[in-house]
């Protein structure tokens, strides 16, 4: 697991230039800049989408996948701050992503069976 906030920003921040695509409908989304200020707003610029996620989501979103193994959206996303349902989309995508690259849960063999629905990703032990 990416321990700290800063560990689960940086590998946002390694999104950057790359498409990540929607959970529910395979949209592909281009992340052109992730902001790097150091606050809570810095946020994930999608090419061509007015809606963006922020920092404090993203990270509040990957801690709760981590610790249930699940993250359903309307149940765990409708508490985070600055969500509507076009932001819980790239926040589902850019999630997946970085769980895929997260060693420990590779290791720990919850990532192979990511399960993916249009209303959560799950990864089982």
């Amino acid at each position: 697991m990416y321990k700290t906030d800063n560990e689960i920003w940086e590998a946002v921040m390694k999104l950057k230039g790359k498409t990540v695509k929607t959970i529910s409908q395979n949209n592909p989304n281009r992340i052109q800049n992730v902001e790097d200020t150091g606050s809570e707003n810095d946020a994930v610029i999608i090419l061509n989408r007015k809606t963006k996620p922020n920092k404090a989501d993203i990270i509040n979103a990957y801690k709760k996948f981590y610790s249930k193994g699940r993250l359903e959206r309307k149940k765990d996303l409708q508490d985070l701050a600055h969500i509507s349902k076009q932001v819980s989309s790239i926040v589902f995508a850019v999630i997946y992503e970085i769980a895929m690259e997260d060693i420990e849960l590779v290791q720990e063999g919850r990532v192979i069976h990511f399960e993916l629905k249009k209303s959560h990703i799950s990864a089982r032990r």
